[in-house]
């Protein structure tokens, strides 16, 4: 790796430090290059602004494809076993979700729905690409005949609205991850019962 390619890095990675604990107005371009020990000048001479920095960390974390991360051959040899794949997907997600990188992105994306003129990608995006993904998965299980037959924007909906929900409460420090366990069964349990066959 070259010294321009390094330094672009430490840069988007400092910002995504910086962005997601200070938000991304909280924090300027000299906390960045202090961040990263170097002059502001050579910030510039990688991004042009603040923002373009942002709509880089925004593009490298929004054109990603969640399925090969989230769908682990572990996870694809259990489809027809729906109430076993349902709580290790349910882990996967949230385990992905509670990455230290993708906390960092989450809170972003959660301080950024106030910026209108950045309508590139936003919380809703993102938690619209995991739907998809789990729509994907409910056409086909429905499919196979292993749950009875949803709409399956709703059966995605359901499935990620309350794991989403427990995530916010470990941004917040409300929750710990030992509470995860316990918190998937009840989740998992309700959920099965409902569309079992």
């Amino acid at each position: 790796m070259d010294f321009k390619e390094n330094t672009k890095d430490q840069i988007l990675a400092a910002s995504l430090q910086l962005f997601s604990e200070n938000s991304y107005h909280g924090a300027s371009i000299r906390d960045i290059a202090k961040k990263i020990e170097k002059r502001e000048s050579s910030i510039y001479n990688h991004f042009q602004s603040k923002e373009e920095i942002l709509i880089e960390l925004i593009d490298k974390f929004g054109n990603r494809n969640f399925g090969s991360i989230i769908l682990t051959d572990e996870l694809i040899n259990i489809i027809s076993r729906p109430e076993k794949f349902f709580k290790l997907l349910g882990e996967n997600i949230i385990n992905f979700w509670n990455s230290e990188n993708e906390r960092m992105f989450i809170k972003i994306l959660l301080n950024l729905t106030s910026m209108k003129e950045l309508n590139k990608y936003s919380l809703q995006n993102y938690l619209n690409d995991f739907r998809n993904l789990c729509e994907f998965i409910f056409k086909e299980m429905i499919g196979h005949k292993f749950i009875k037959k949803y709409d399956t924007l709703l059966l995605s909906q359901e499935f990620l609205s309350p794991l989403f929900l427990f995530q916010l409460e470990l941004l917040n420090g409300k929750k710990g991850i030992k509470d995860l366990s316990s918190f998937l069964k009840k989740h998992i349990d309700f959920f099965w019962g409902a569309i079992k066959k």
